[in-house]
This record gives C-alpha cells, structure tokens and sequence, in this order.
C-alpha cells in the first residue's frame, strides 16, 4: 500500500481522470453512432470514391477503447500492480499521440473534405439512384432544405422538385421549394460536430497526458516502496551478530 500524502493524492486523482475517460468516451460512442445514421454523408462521400464510412466506426471505436483502458487504470491503482499501471500508463501516452494527431489531421483536411463532400452531393443529385433519392429526400424534409445549393439545382438540371422540398400542404415547385441549399445544412451539421470532437478531443488528451504522468509517478512509488519492503524483510531474516568471546 502506498504511503504517503501525495501519492495518495495520485492514486485518487487516477481514479477519477478514469471516471472522465468513461465519460468522454462514452460521449465519442455516441456522436459516432449519430453520424454514422446520417447515411448522406456516406452516400455522398462514397460518390466521390471516398469511403467516409470507417470514420464514424473509429470514433466508436475509439471511445471504447478510452472505457476499456480505464478500467484496466482503475484496477492498476487499486491494487498497485505496477505492470498494469506500467502498460495503463504508455497505452494512455500512445493513445493521446495519436488523438492530437488526428485531429491536426481533421483541420488540415477540413476544406478539402467540404470541398470532396459538395462535389459528391452535386454527383449523387445528378445520378438519382434510388437508395440516394431516399436520403436526399430524408435530409431534404428533415432540415428543410432543397437541393445542394438551393431549388433551382433542381430546375438547371432539367429536373422535377420533388415533395420533400416543400411543405406537404403546398404545390412543389422552385418557388414554393424550401430556399436553403443541403450542403451548406450538412456543412453545418458537420462542424458543430467536429467541434464537440475536437472540444472533446483535446480535453481528454490533456487528461490523458496529465494521468500518464500521474500513472508514471505512481509506478515509481510502488516499485520503491516494495523494493524498501524487501529490503527490511531481508535484514530482518539475518541472524544477529554474535557476540566476540
């Protein structure tokens, strides 16, 4: 058992960035899980050769991976089993190299990635495929939007407006068609969520970063406290000198 009023202070202050991993991980889980039923972006994306259907499974994936790892730091620290709290600590380090990674990633590639999703949508509009027709009229309906632009996409494509690009009590047409265009409402919607992941994202590699140290920190105390506990043990096994006659 460690000893002591700091290293006491870590090992609660472990338990608790552990109780924010589960948290923060549970949330990526979910905001993964909502982009992935917004089968647009997929489908547009994937108009453009582009397979966009991974990222949200690794958002998933990734929270899961944050929960799973705190448990296996709630148990390290518990018990002071220093190779567990040695692995918990580098997989934790590892993981928040890889998180600021991504997310430098996420902001280079951000306008080439608006730009890949507005041609895969100007693309799937023109193609009409029916599994395509579907989620531009969800989206069209739900956001109350009409076309990728607007409705005239619709007219300059030499094409019908179709009802879900206007309210059901009304003849559609470009006039009566929602005026908003598609994209610039999934651009919106794709913002705001990459920046509750980025928000997100960084608060838990600060966490990450200041627990593996804290982790570190702890390790180093177990190890010294036990190789002390030996050392006592082992001086005490000795057999008193015996006295010169």
């Amino acid at each position: 058992m460690v000893k002591g009023g700091v290293m006491t202070f870590v090992k609660y202050a472990i338990f608790i960035f552990n109780v924010m991993f589960v948290v923060g991980g549970m949330v990526l889980v979910a905001e993964g899980i909502i982009i992935y039923q917004k089968k647009g972006l997929i489908i547009f994306a994937d108009a453009e050769k582009v397979h966009s259907q991974p990222m949200p499974i690794i958002a998933m994936c990734l929270g899961s991976c944050i929960a799973v790892m705190a448990v296996l730091g709630c148990c390290g620290a518990w018990r002071e089993t220093p190779w567990k709290l040695l692995l918990y600590g580098l997989l934790l380090f590892a993981l928040c190299v890889c998180q600021i990674t991504a997310m430098v990633m996420v902001q280079i590639h951000r306008k080439e990635s608006a730009q890949i999703l507005k041609a895969g949508m100007w693309k799937s509009l023109q193609q009409q495929k029916w599994d395509q027709l579907k989620v531009w009229n969800t989206m069209q309906t739900e956001w109350e939007c009409c076309g990728v632009e607007g409705p005239k996409d619709y007219e300059d494509k030499k094409m019908k407006v179709p009802g879900s690009c206007c309210k059901p009590t009304v003849e559609c047409n470009v006039s009566e068609a929602f005026n908003k265009g598609c994209y610039k409402k999934l651009l919106d919607f794709l913002n705001k969520k990459l920046t509750v992941f980025g928000g997100l994202g960084g608060l838990i590699a600060v966490t990450e970063l200041t627990g593996a140290v804290f982790t570190f920190c702890l390790v180093r105390a177990v190890w010294r406290e036990r190789r002390e506990t030996r050392r006592q043990r082992a001086a005490q096994r000795q057999p008193p000198n015996q006295p010169q006659i």
